[in-house]
């Protein structure tokens, strides 16, 4: 989650001719240019720098972000911006600027749009054709959060020009009741030739001011009533964040501000925007009494008023000006059945308590997690509600937005964010999420070659996948069930480009069983596969190859070569997986034989245990993830027992056994077998570890002002300057 400019998110676009722009674009005058604040301190670019390995054509020469608090906890937000236009590449960046902001409670001023040409400063007003957008980013998550965007389409900008543009956005969400944050970016994706940044405080309010570890100190300067802040710094490098890095991670430089003194502070703020009502409509009565009457037990009470606003309340965010963090009367929400996180939390809040259960809403940061506790505090580093109930002393913490979770309250896959807020007034600080075994996304597969009938033969492939808890839930919820002749096809396709499983056919439909109650979907399908035996130069059989993709899905070396930031690791996963094969018949029964092998790494383990006996061998391979993510300084011992581990997944069946009396034991398919399995996702289409998040819908307020609002640290994948912190 960026950290951008709390009044005006804007970015510098691809150039398109209006006639091409979408129909909710509206023809509007481009503002009249109006001075810039007294309160402003003048810093200029300087047109004669050259930015050492710049990006995208361009070489961003200044990214100025100045922020004035009032006395009276009015607020402005200045931003000045200069670019010059280095190759062809950088034309299709700079002829389109963006400002956006929110009009119920935001003015949006422009100061300065010029051009330097052959040495000449040039206004460019009259060069300049203004659109207003009403631009819902989130729309398709339906997600409205009311802000608009000027769009300035830029006549006649050529290679080798400088564009400089100034704007202030004035004001400040009411919703925060006067309480001040915000922060400044210190660097971007992009080098940036200066960056000026300047924070302007009334002496009579306190504030906390924090910066990233290696921060030089700002200036400082006191007078007329005001202290001043300011971080000038020129050549600024870019900073890049890497691929797979946890969601968490941000490796951006930044400084933040906060009037809140600490997280019961922020509770305090919260706690009267989410109290439940004295009194609830008569619908919402009616609903408290059957849910009273048709259960007796405080957990099946709970869970029956999850169940009502995840069942009869649509995910619909309309957040607006204060909406942004105040929800919706609970009776309102119900009547229109509709809401969006704050809403339907608070509405569950408000069944809970009217049945005489211990309930709060609760903000989380979906991305941060157990990092938000070295956030600074404020109202505006969450981007999600959700409620946190007490009952029969146990803590359960509850998703509202989640489709419908119908096992009982102690089976409910939780709401699993690290770190949270309960907005009550007894709060003091966070709240670590103890979500314990029920938040892990666990499989058990079992898997059945059946090579009884020896050489020469097809021979039969089965597997049978638990998905139980949060596994079960993503499963339920991809409505698989809905389309079973789909999801088959994509698991036949899985195993058509696997090798060692050529041939393949199935046998009979794929079977789907939800047990709803115990949070558990089990799928169940039957194949046969062309004969798997190898031959050797004498065409007698020598092995067969068995495989365990799942276990080499998730045992998959990554590229580490250079990596200097964390890698994301698949966060509170497990998979069973057993293996049973079925040797032939004419074999002499093999006597009692096992192996174990184990594993361990800082983020995972991996526990391979082997036996034969009989007329049958089993593997059982057990992997479970222990962190979210490989600490720099881990990653080679990481990769090293990834090595280790994938040399022993799956097993080659030797034909030698027939003729032994007692045999080694296990075999080894090896690293090769790493190239020759797809995604597990192309199979089942699941969901699982933390890749999970992706799938949630993000409260529009919420998450907007996190990004636009807030102190949060988070930052997007490449952080431009002209979309600086606010």
């Amino acid at each position: 989650m960026a950290a951008v400019a709390l009044a005006a998110t804007m970015a510098v676009a691809v150039a398109a001719p209006l006639a091409l722009l979408p129909a909710d674009i509206s023809a509007a005058p481009l503002p009249a240019l109006a001075d810039t604040p007294a309160w402003v301190s003048p810093v200029a670019p300087d047109p004669t720098r050259t930015v050492k390995n710049a990006v995208q054509g361009m070489d961003y020469l200044l990214a100025d972000s100045q922020t004035r608090v009032a006395p009276d906890g009015t607020r402005q937000n200045f931003r000045h911006f200069a670019m010059r236009v280095r190759t062809t590449k950088g034309l299709d960046h700079a002829g389109q600027v963006d400002i956006e902001w929110d009009p119920t409670y935001q003015r949006l001023q422009l100061h300065q749009i010029r051009v330097l040409r052959d040495g000449r400063w040039l206004p460019w007003r009259d060069r300049v054709s203004a659109r207003t957008l009403d631009r819902e980013p989130e729309a398709e998550q339906r997600i409205y959060d009311g802000r608009k965007t000027l769009l300035l389409q830029l006549d006649d900008i050529r290679v080798g020009d400088v564009l400089e543009y100034a704007y202030t956005v004035n004001g400040w969400n009411p919703v925060y009741a006067g309480k001040q944050f915000g922060g400044f970016s210190l660097d971007y994706g992009s080098p940036v030739a200066r960056i000026h940044n300047r924070l302007v405080w009334p002496t009579g309010r306190d504030v906390v001011v924090r910066a990233s570890p290696g921060t030089p100190e700002p200036r400082r300067s006191v007078g007329g009533g005001q202290q001043e802040l300011v971080w000038d710094a020129t050549d600024v490098p870019a900073v890049q964040r890497e691929d797979h890095t946890p969601s968490w991670f941000d490796p951006w430089s930044e400084v933040r501000w906060t009037e809140f003194r600490d997280w019961g502070d922020v509770a305090r703020w919260g706690a009267p925007l989410y109290q439940p009502p004295a009194k609830l409509s008569p619908a919402l009565r009616a609903e408290v009494d059957r849910i009273a009457g048709a259960y007796a037990a405080p957990a099946e009470r709970a869970a029956a008023a999850l169940r009502l606003a995840q069942e009869q309340v649509r995910y619909l965010s309309i957040s607006m000006g204060t909406g942004s963090h105040a929800p919706r009367a609970p009776d309102r929400v119900f009547a229109q059945r509709f809401g969006d996180c704050k809403d339907k939390s608070l509405l569950t809040v408000s069944l809970m308590r009217a049945l005489g259960l211990q309930a709060n809403v609760a903000l989380v940061h979906t991305e941060m997690r157990e990092k938000l506790a070295d956030a600074l505090p404020s109202a505006g580093v969450f981007d999600h509600a959700i409620v946190q109930a007490v009952v029969d002393g146990k803590t359960y913490w509850l998703d509202p937005t989640q489709p419908p979770q119908r096992a009982p309250l102690d089976r409910i896959a939780p709401a699993d964010f690290g770190q949270a807020l309960v907005l009550s007034p007894q709060t003091t600080g966070l709240t670590r999420m103890e979500t314990g075994d029920a938040a892990i996304f666990r499989r058990r597969i079992a898997v059945v070659f059946d090579l009884a009938k020896g050489p020469g033969h097809r021979a039969g492939f089965e597997v049978t996948t638990r998905y139980e808890g949060l596994a079960a839930e993503r499963m339920r919820n991809g409505s698989f069930s809905e389309n079973l002749p789909e999801y088959a096809s994509k698991a036949l396709k899985y195993y058509a480009n696997y090798t060692r499983l050529a041939g393949i056919k199935p046998l009979a439909p794929l079977a789907w069983q939800d047990d709803e109650q115990a949070n558990v979907v089990t799928t169940h399908e039957r194949y046969d596969i062309d004969d798997p035996w190898e031959r050797d130069k004498h065409g007698a059989p020598s092995k067969a190859g068995l495989p365990s993709p799942e276990m080499v899905d998730l045992l998959r070396k990554p590229e580490i070569a250079l990596r200097k930031q964390p890698l994301s690791f698949g966060r509170g996963e497990e998979l069973i997986m057993r293996v049973e094969e079925r040797v032939p018949a004419s074999w002499t029964p093999m006597e009692k034989d096992s192996d174990v092998r184990t594993f361990q790494a800082q983020a995972f383990s991996y526990l391979r245990e082997f036996r034969m006996e009989g007329h049958s061998v089993h593997l059982t391979q057990t992997f479970r993830s222990k962190s979210d993510h490989v600490p720099v300084d881990q990653l080679a011992a990481h990769a090293k027992t990834l090595d280790q581990a994938a040399d022993w997944i799956g097993h080659d069946l030797s034909w030698d056994l027939q003729d032994r009396s007692r045999s080694g034991g296990s075999g080894s398919l090896g690293k090769g077998i790493l190239a020759l399995v797809g995604m597990l996702a192309l199979w089942i289409g699941a969901y699982h570890g933390s890749n999970w998040l992706s799938r949630r819908r993000l409260d529009a307020s919420l998450a907007r002002n996190a990004a636009a609002n807030s102190a949060s640290p988070h930052a997007p994948a490449h952080r431009s300057p002209e979309t600086p912190s606010t």
